[in-house]
């Protein structure tokens, strides 16, 4: 067997080369944003009134300003799918509501001692506030902070890895591996507990605990002074927006006649920063020639790499065979190199495959792909998928309601994600190349096997289901074969859930009085509402009412 390359060190990141983000996950295009914590699409008012202008269901005839609009919306659509349609979207998208379920029986069982205070970081990291605090809750507020930082450590270092310097000189922070454990345990708990109690779906985190141990006792065994961290270039969030940037330069070099190359674009400033960061190390990796043509095959071959990177299944959905290899079995950022590093290795074999971006292209190069590097292929995982939904009735039901969006209430939200995702990857089974490749997907120049009006159904069918209008308030969307009443009913419950999911980080580590906010919600009603509305839900699920809590003042810890 040939000898495989080594990623190049350019390729790596070391602690010492990395910078501390201002903002983890930033909406740096302005035309549009998808919040990954709020599950919101927003567009900036002149792309609505743009759209909104264009006749529906029509792919051709639109006017430029329109092309335009729809270029934005389908760049921050494809964010909805990398969060909802993905094996890591769906991981990270449930981190958020882990961390308040996995704290929830410990933050009750803590209130008839230290009462409700906030935040519990200072009382858990100063001696002096613990005073008489029994032996036992102080266990349990040990368990809720380290649960809490160990989640979020993995999700900033999955999103951006040039986080890393203030995840290492945290205090709660132990090692890479255990952060990443203890993120995927609960979070595949989490789904076994509201939808997979069979098992058919997800992994069973109870058979890697033995294993989990041996990888943080590696990670630990020379301590922090005495080992080189290294993470990828690029982490998701890299991923997500060059993924989104090429596929809106695609939808607009067909929509557009084809007039323009792929150096018009640069000049148009579309290729530049965080945008282009994933595809000039996907160039680098690889040792391709940058295309002249957004049609090029060198340019499906990276949305395919992107789609790929996205989706693991070792780990999420079926056991790992070798846990202690975690990180770079599921961290998108290690598996986008990896796939870069395989095609580096015979770049004849793979650079001028994608000509038609044809299913049959799609599964055949995938699976190739996958395979070299024993990664399991979209074939697998759709096979998996459909086989697990099935064999449980559980899933069968969750496929239903979300046709019907009819949700079961217990753990709400985590049903409409596992939902929008089961119906997503059961779509990407039969048409894999339209959700790796939507820009040239949804114009008449797109492939031979996939009618624009067929794109046109399936794009509309998986649009965001919470996005804003022109007056900056939040609905949902509505669908043409849902029940206008009952999809309202799930977005008021969702959102419900969402703003406990916020005053229960708020609660655990952040300083000062609760912030209610959601006004980014709706503007429509008055603060006073608001604040009644986030504080009846805090109530149903904790006890105790907001105002009764009281705030500790900052201290040196």
């Amino acid at each position: 067997m040939e000898a495989e390359p080594n990623p190049a060190p350019e390729l790596l990141l070391t602690e010492e080369a990395w910078g501390i983000p201002s903002d983890l996950y930033s909406c740096v295009q302005a035309k549009g944003m998808y919040s990954p914590l709020r599950f919101v699409l927003r567009l900036r008012p002149d792309i609505h009134r743009a759209l909104n202008s264009a006749p529906e269901g029509v792919v051709t005839g639109l006017t430029t300003e329109q092309i335009f609009a729809f270029s934005t919306y389908l760049h921050e659509t494809i964010h909805w799918w990398q969060h909802v349609g993905t094996t890591s979207g769906l991981m990270l998208s449930l981190l958020y509501p882990a961390q308040a379920h996995i704290a929830h029986p410990d933050l009750i069982a803590t209130l008839p001692e230290i009462g409700p205070v906030k935040p519990l970081r200072i009382i858990n990291m100063s001696a002096e506030l613990q005073g008489n605090i029994t032996p036992e809750t102080k266990a349990r507020l040990n368990k809720i902070l380290n649960n809490w930082h160990d989640i979020e450590f993995c999700r900033r270092l999955i999103i951006e890895p040039k986080s890393a310097p203030s995840v290492i000189d945290d205090p709660y922070f132990e090692s890479v591996g255990h952060s990443y454990w203890i993120a995927l345990a609960n979070v595949l708990s989490l789904l076994i507990s509201t939808i997979d109690p069979e098992h058919h779906l997800v992994a069973d985190p109870r058979n890697w605990q033995d294993a989990a141990r041996r990888l943080h006792a590696r990670e630990t065994a020379l301590g922090p002074e005495g080992k080189k961290l290294q993470f990828p270039a690029v982490g998701a969030k890299q991923i997500f927006e060059g993924q989104a940037r090429v596929s809106q330069i695609q939808y607009l070099h067909h929509a557009g006649g084809q007039r323009h190359n792929w150096s018009d674009f640069k000049d148009l400033g579309m290729l530049e920063g965080v945008y282009v960061e994933a595809f000039d190390t996907f160039l680098r990796a690889t040792t391709l020639s940058e295309p002249a043509d957004p049609k090029s095959p060198t340019v499906g071959l990276f949305l395919l790499v992107c789609d790929l990177a996205l989706n693991p299944a070792e780990g999420l959905l079926v056991n790992p065979v070798d846990f202690e290899s975690i990180v770079e079995i599921v961290d998108p950022g290690w598996r986008f190199i990896a796939l870069c590093t395989e095609i580096r290795r015979n770049p004849s074999k793979y650079s001028s495959r994608i000509c038609g971006y044809t299913r049959e292209e799609y599964v055949e190069l995938s699976d190739e792909l996958s395979s070299a590097r024993d990664f399991m292929p979209p074939s697998e995982i759709a096979r998996h998928i459909r086989e697990a939904c099935g064999r449980s009735t559980e899933l069968s039901k969750l496929v239903q309601e979300d046709r019907t969006f009819e949700f079961g209430l217990p753990n709400l939200p985590v049903r409409v994600f596992s939902g929008r995702f089961l119906a997503f990857q059961l779509q990407k089974s039969e048409t894999p190349h339209f959700f790796c490749w939507p820009g040239i997907c949804m114009t008449p120049n797109g492939p031979d096997d996939l009618p624009p009006e067929r794109a046109l159904d399936l794009f509309e069918e998986h649009r965001a289901l919470f996005l804003d209008k022109e007056d900056g308030d939040v609905y949902p969307r509505t669908f043409k074969n849902r029940s206008e009443v009952t999809v309202h009913n799930v977005f008021n419950t969702f959102y419900a859930w969402v703003s406990t999911y916020e005053l229960t980080r708020q609660w655990i580590v952040s300083p000062g009085d609760f912030e209610y906010g959601f006004s980014w919600l709706s503007s429509q009603y008055p603060v006073s509402e608001r604040e009644a509305w986030a504080s009846t839900k805090f109530r149903e699920v904790y006890g105790v009412a907001i105002e009764d809590f009281t705030v500790l003042a900052s201290v040196e810890i």
